[in-house]
């Protein structure tokens, strides 16, 4: 008789990208590839997995790109918000097809289809075995720190690279110090956003839950 596959952790945190439901279109979700991943989620909720879910919206739209070609910052950050809001209802529908009881919340108020983020709350659908889906990044539940200068700035191909250990401006060596910086902010459930123009400088945004910096202090 085979022994039942424990889990080694009993809550998880999955971030997935928007391009990864794009499957073999250029924009937009594939059910196909929506539909896959809701089983791959399916089992591990076999597992009595508690999931929390985050999904990016680039495959609707890039807030950071639209903020580097002059659209208003917060404008740009709104519309990528509304990019994962189509996402996550997109997977919430695909899980609940299957069974998993499913919670979309929001940090924007759009109570006809996604719960007000409240940690509590989102903790309490957790323990009753919901799927949390979290559509947040600035606000009351993460801190930003901006960092600028009035340099040189980068071109859009700079940009897409920077995130690459092995790119580097330098005439020796390699420069994973912006890499290995972006892992452990990704690590701790955070991000790192850099808008540019050329001539002009770099903004560099460090977010950060909250209740990260709550739980060292």
């Amino acid at each position: 008789m085979s022994e039942k596959k424990k889990a080694a952790y009993k809550r998880i945190l999955l971030k997935l990208s928007g391009e990864a439901l794009l499957g073999r279109q250029s924009t937009g979700v594939d059910p196909d590839v929506v539909n896959y991943i809701a089983d791959e989620i399916r089992s591990l909720a076999d597992l009595k997995i508690q999931i929390g879910i985050v999904i990016g919206g680039g495959n609707i739209f890039r807030g950071v790109q639209a903020g580097a070609r002059g659209m208003e910052r917060t404008t740009a950050d709104y519309m990528g918000m509304l990019a994962t809001v189509i996402n996550s209802l997109a997977l919430q529908s695909a899980l609940e097809a299957k069974g998993l009881a499913t919670r979309v919340q929001s940090s924007i108020e759009m109570r006809e289809i996604a719960e007000p983020f409240i940690q509590r709350k989102a903790l309490r659908h957790l323990e009753k075995g919901r799927i949390v889906i979290s559509v947040d990044k600035e606000g009351k539940n993460y801190i930003v720190v901006k960092i600028s200068d009035s340099g040189c700035g980068m071109t859009e191909e700079e940009l897409e690279k920077i995130f690459n250990p092995e790119y580097t401006t330098k005439e020796k060596g390699v420069g994973p110090g912006i890499p290995l910086a972006f892992e452990i902010i990704r690590g701790h459930g955070g991000d790192i956003r850099v808008t540019s123009r050329k001539n002009k400088g770099t903004t560099f945004e460090v977010i950060l839950p909250r209740e990260r910096l709550n739980e060292v202090s």
